[in-house]
């Protein structure tokens, strides 16, 4: 066995343990995160919904409440300009009086009048009364000139054909006593025409000054704190009239100054009532838009997503939090399912760097697993198969080189040889040189084709030549015993077969058929083609086999020892055709006493290279 081999096995079993537990973690961390990912995108994709709905009611109810408000001023103006005095006052003068009396009286009687109408409303910061020609009675403590790019023919031309309360603005104001600050604060004009109402003719203005703050307080009031939301009022040519941010004031809402939404976000914005933007800092804004319904103006607010996603944030750190936890927990589990899976693996590799030391020692099988226990099972499998494979070589070795020690015996055989030569000693005594010559010839080629330089495969031919050889020194000994013949196709002689196969068969055939007998015998070799098969026959019509020695010949040959000496020829010729073939050779032995003896071999057909023995 290679001990690099188990060597190699071992490292590759120690693995198994780190090998599973990090396929677990990887296959854990894959499911979690994929799990982890479609929870947080759908809760995300849920709370962005839940916020536009909650947007659309906060900008829902911003609008109501602003419409209400303009209505209320709106109701104000009316009344106010409603008031006899004031109508009386506006048409007695076209112009602010002249005479400073005349204006002291103005101004204390529409001062109580106004006063008492506007009472403690604080959305209107200053109100004033402009005449038909344009120029403000001096009734209120406001100098109106202090709004910057307000110009009160603005008013008139406005209201032209148009007796409604208008709104206008917003304005600049930089000295006044609405801000004590040094940046500029914004107001907004409010103003109705003065009518009189028994020639509905205009006879001068109300005017009424909004403070910015008035608006963008309702916007406070609703939007969530500690966000940074925006808030934008814009006018009907989409310009921006009022926002939280004062700089972007009088700029269109699509600029880049403001949040910047392109005009194909903002008609989407238009459209739908909401927008959900990702500008270029990568926080995604939600836009919400509505349009007031007393007055041509739209509000829209915008928040982070992020501010208004604090729920989904926290359950994303819940979800997380619980992964990390189960994750721990998993990595615990999975350490000791590869421990409990790789312990009996590592039991076995052990064993089985045994192997390397020559120990083949079955092993006890745990209960664990059934590919487990098929593993035990069959590494004790391999191990008997082992040892019994062992076992057989050893024995096959054994029985080799008996049979090799035994067949050298059978080429030198000395009663063989020396009555041989006996024979042509007599030969050359009776002055028959000639035949002693053939004798001798004979015995040479006998001996030089069986020894065969040590192979133990010959070509058939040899084998042949072997046999006749033999057979004609028999016949020479025994002139009148026996004659003998040999039949065989030449193409049959470039096959190979293991040497001395026949010569064991033809010296019982002489030794036991014709010696002993009466009349002359026959001796008769033929060999033939069957497909894949060579078949050899030998036949002699001797004294035969009884039939209880034939059954005892037949268990004879069989055995890995001979029981007597006369069955050692078959025996070992069985045993080397067995050792050569395997299963695919056959030997047959017919016999009748006082008629024949036949026996019959079938090899395979071998080409003279291959040699196995």
């Amino acid at each position: 066995m290679n001990y690099c081999f188990y060597k190699s096995i071992k490292k590759r079993t120690n693995s198994i343990q780190s090998s599973i537990f990090i396929k677990f973690t990887v296959i854990y961390c894959i499911i979690i995160l994929i799990l982890y990912s479609i929870l947080t995108l759908s809760t995300r994709y849920t709370f962005a919904a839940e916020a536009q709905t909650s947007s659309q009611r906060e900008i829902a109810a911003l609008a109501s409440t602003m419409d209400t408000t303009i209505s209320h001023l709106y109701d104000y103006a009316i009344t106010t300009s409603l008031n006899s005095t004031l109508i009386k006052t506006t048409v007695e003068h076209p112009a602010p009086p002249a005479s400073e009396a005349r204006q002291y009286a103005m101004t204390q009687s529409l001062n109580g009048i106004i006063n008492s109408i506007i009472g403690l409303n604080s959305s209107i910061s200053h109100w004033g009364i402009l005449s038909l020609s344009g120029e403000f009675f001096p009734v209120s403590d406001f100098n109106m000139s202090n709004i910057q790019g307000f110009n009160p023919r603005s008013i008139i031309d406005m209201h032209s054909k148009r007796l409604s309360p208008c709104i206008s603005g917003p304005y600049p104001v930089y000295e006044n006593k609405i801000s004590s600050s040094m940046e500029p604060c914004y107001v907004f004009v409010l103003s109705k025409p003065i009518v009189r109402l028994d020639l509905n003719q205009i006879c001068g203005y109300v005017i009424f000054l909004i403070d910015s703050s008035t608006l963008s307080s309702i916007f406070e009031k609703y939007l969530p704190a500690d966000t940074e939301n925006h808030f934008y009022i814009l006018d009907s040519d989409d310009r921006i009239l009022l926002s939280s941010d004062l700089s972007l004031i009088g700029l269109p809402f699509t600029s880049e100054q403001a949040d910047y939404l392109n005009n194909s976000q903002f008609s989407n914005l238009k459209g739908n009532g909401f927008y959900l933007s990702s500008p270029f800092n990568g926080d995604a804004l939600l836009y919400s838009m509505r349009q007031l319904n007393g007055i041509d103006w739209k509000i829209i607010t915008s928040y982070p997503l992020e501010a208004l996603m604090t729920e989904q944030k926290v359950l994303s750190q819940i979800i997380l939090t619980t992964a990390c936890l189960a994750l721990c927990a998993f990595l615990t589990a999975a350490f000791f399912i590869a421990r409990s899976i790789s312990h009996p693996l590592r039991i076995l590799s052990g064993h089985m760097e045994k192997i390397a030391e020559d120990s083949y020692h079955t092993i006890t099988v745990p209960q664990t697993m059934n590919e487990v226990e098929t593993l035990y099972n069959g590494y004790n499998y391999m191990m008997n198969k082992t040892n019994e494979l062992l076992n057989s070589i050893y024995e096959e070795h054994a029985e080799k080189t008996e049979y090799q020690f035994k067949l050298l015996q059978s080429q030198i055989k000395p009663h063989f040889l020396y009555n041989t030569l006996e024979m042509i000693k007599a030969l050359i005594d009776l002055e028959m040189n000639e035949t002693a010559s053939k004798a001798l010839t004979s015995l040479s080629m006998f001996y030089r084709l069986s020894l065969s330089h040590g192979a133990d495969i010959i070509r058939i031919q040899d084998e042949l030549e072997i046999s006749e050889n033999y057979l004609a020194l028999e016949k020479m000994r025994h002139p009148e015993y026996f004659n003998y013949s040999i039949e065989y196709p030449d193409e049959i002689c470039a096959y190979s077969i293991p040497k001395l196969t026949l010569q064991p068969i033809l010296e019982n055939s002489v030794l036991h058929g014709m010696t002993n007998y009466q009349s002359k015998g026959r001796i008769h070799i033929a060999v033939r083609e069957e497909k894949e098969h060579l078949v050899f026959t030998v036949e002699d019509n001797g004294q035969g086999i009884s039939e209880a020695k034939l059954h005892t010949l037949l268990l004879n040959i069989d055995q890995k020892q001979a029981v007597s000496s006369d069955s050692f020829g078959l025996s070992n010729i069985n045993r080397r055709l067995k050792m050569f073939f395997g299963d695919l050779y056959s030997i047959k032995i017919e016999s009748q006493l006082g008629m024949y003896t036949r026996i019959t071999l079938s090899i395979p057909k071998i080409e003279p290279s291959v040699e196995k023995i």
